[in-house]
C-alpha cells in the first residue's frame, strides 16, 4: 500500500514538471495520473476501502529500527500525502494544495535547485523522476527466493 500511495505523489510530481516545461505530452502525464486515481498502479489495484483501512500507524512501527532513522520531514510528507490520496483522488490534479505539498517536498530535499523553480535543474529532468512503483528490490529477492528453493 505504501508504494501504491507515495506513487501517486511520483506522478503528480512528473505531472507539475511536464506542465512547467510545457511538454507537448503532459496530456500523457495526466493520464497515467488519472489512472493511479483511479487505483490502478503497476503493483496491483488499490481500492478506497484499503486506503482507509491501511494505517500508518502500524507502518510506522515497522519501518522503526535502530539501524536507521526516518527524517521527521518525510515522514510528515507520507502523512499529509496519504491524507490527499484518502480524499477524492480524480481531483488532486486540480488541487494547488497537493501541488504545493508535492513541491515543498522538492525544495525541502534539493532547496534550490529545485526542479519545479529552478529552469537549469529542469532542462536537466529526463522526462520520469521515479517513475516506477517502489518494488523493494523484490525481483532481486524473488530470484534469490527461487535459487534457494531449487
Amino acid at each position: 500500500m505504501f508504494s501504491a500511495v507515495m506513487f501517486g505523489a511520483t506522478l503528480l510530481y512528473n505531472v507539475l514538471l511536464a506542465r512547467a516545461c510545457a511538454l507537448e505530452d503532459v496530456e500523457d502525464y495526466q493520464d497515467d495520473f488519472r489512472t493511479w486515481a483511479k487505483g490502478n498502479c503497476d503493483r496491483g489495484e488499490f481500492t478506497q476501502a484499503q486506503l482507509e483501512r491501511w494505517s500508518l500507524d502500524e507502518l510506522r512501527i515497522v519501518a522503526i529500527h535502530p539501524a536507521h532513522r526516518i527524517a521527521p520531514q518525510a515522514w510528515l510528507f507520507v502523512q499529509q500525502w496519504t491524507s490527499v490520496a484518502r480524499g477524492d483522488r480524480a481531483a488532486i490534479l486540480d488541487r494547488a494544495d497537493a501541488a504545493e505539498l508535492v513541491i515543498a517536498r522538492e525544495h525541502s530535499l534539493k532547496l534550490r535547485r529545485a526542479r519545479p523553480t529552478d529552469p537549469e535543474a529542469r532542462a536537466g529532468w529526463g522526462g520520469q523522476s521515479g517513475y516506477a512503483p517502489l518494488n523493494y528490490r523484490w525481483g532481486l529477492v524473488r530470484r534469490y527466493l527461487e535459487d534457494f528453493a531449487a
